[in-house]
Parts: structure tokens; C-alpha cells; sequence
């Protein structure tokens, strides 16, 4: 009688170890896809998400006059030819010291967002400095994106200005070129889309077909 017993519980007991080493490689699972999802979630937190807190120390920093306040106070429109074409903008780079500040753009981030949101500078003055701020940090160039959106609801800065901000420049093969895809930086692209480009070039910035293209410029 004792035979048919023996006969039930070894499959019993075999299917319980084979159950706990699936439960024990299911734990091993979502254990594995908990620490990706934070490592990922951090890893966006600190390098891609511009923070309400962070934008405002590059705007409330003290004043100081450096190089780039220097410079751009001396392209006022009332002193040299205002820029006439796209193009014109990007002879600026044959200047040794507004060469290196491009290079170099986060020191001077404070005072290029102060130069965008002051009265005190014409439209030729923002757009240089725009230009010059090409090559920010993601992080950094999109609260620059905030003050620029900011300024041209307000009707302080025109159209043609704001287009150089807004656009990733494949020109110049600005950092923005290559984050067409990250959610912080579409919603601010699409903030003022409409009203500063024509359908076509906004389905191409954001189905990434204008990235496709400064690749093979």
C-alpha cells in the first residue's frame, strides 16, 4: 500500500523545487528590472531634467561683467551693421574670444539668460548671443530654451531670433541636434513651434529625420 504514496510524492516534491527556483529567478528577475528602472530614472533626474530650482540659479546669479557681456555690448545695432541673412550670424566664430566662449558656453550661461530677458539689448545682440550658446549641456540648454520661449510670448524677441534657440542648429551641430527624442526637451520645442516654423520642418525635428540629416552634412 505504502508504494503508490512514494509513487505521488516524488513529483510532489520535485514540482516544489522546481517551483521555488522559478519563484527564486522570478525575485532575481524583477529585482534586476527594479535597479534598471531607478539607475534610469536617476541617471534622467541628473543629467536631462532641467529643474524649475536649477534654471533660476543661472537667472538670479549675481551680476558680473565678463567676456561675453563685454563682447555683446559692443555689437549693439547702433554701433556695428545689424546681421541682414541666417547665414551672417555664424561670422562671429572668426573671433578668437567668442570662438572660445562657444566652446565654453555653461560660464557664461548666467549672463547669456540676462542678456536674453534685458530691455537693454537689441535683437542683433540676442541672436549672437544665442549662436554662442549653442553647444550647452542639455540640461543647461533647455532652461535657456525656457527663457527664449518666455521672451518671445512676450513679444520681446522677434520671430527670426527665437528661431535660432528653438531649432537644433546642424550648422554649428548643436547639442540639441541629438536630443530631438527626449520628452524635456520636445515639450519645450513644441511650446512655440507653431507660431515659428512651418509644419513640415516641426514633423521633421521631431520624427528625428532632421538628426538623420546633420549626419550626413
Amino acid at each position: 500500500m505504502a508504494q503508490p504514496q512514494y509513487q505521488y510524492l516524488i513529483p510532489s516534491l520535485i514540482s516544489m523545487l522546481l517551483e521555488g527556483i522559478k519563484e527564486r529567478q522570478m525575485n532575481k528577475i524583477r529585482t534586476i528590472l527594479a535597479s534598471v528602472f531607478i539607475i534610469t530614472a536617476s541617471v534622467y533626474c541628473i543629467f536631462f531634467m532641467a529643474s524649475e530650482k536649477n534654471c533660476l540659479c543661472y537667472k538670479n546669479n549675481p551680476f558680473k561683467e565678463d567676456s561675453l557681456i563685454k563682447i555683446i555690448n559692443s555689437a549693439a545695432e547702433s554701433k556695428v551693421i545689424q546681421w541682414r541673412e541666417m547665414e551672417n550670424v555664424y561670422t562671429i566664430f572668426f573671433n578668437n574670444e567668442l570662438y572660445m566662449i562657444s566652446e565654453t558656453p555653461k560660464d557664461y550661461l548666467s549672463s547669456a539668460i540676462r542678456i536674453i530677458l534685458s530691455k537693454d539689448y537689441d535683437q542683433s545682440q540676442k541672436v549672437y548671443t544665442i549662436i554662442l550658446m549653442q553647444n550647452l549641456p542639455i540640461k543647461e540648454y533647455m532652461c535657456f530654451m525656457d527663457t527664449v520661449n518666455e521672451q518671445f510670448e512676450k513679444g520681446l524677441i522677434d520671430k527670426e531670433v527665437a528661431q535660432f534657440a528653438i531649432l537644433p542648429d546642424i550648422n554649428l551641430y548643436s547639442t540639441s541636434v541629438y536630443y530631438w527624442w527626449l520628452p524635456d526637451w520636445r515639450e519645450r520645442f513644441k511650446k512655440n513651434a507653431n507660431s515659428l516654423f512651418k509644419q513640415k520642418l516641426i514633423d521633421d525635428v521631431l520624427s528625428g529625420r532632421r538628426f538623420l540629416y546633420a549626419l550626413r552634412k
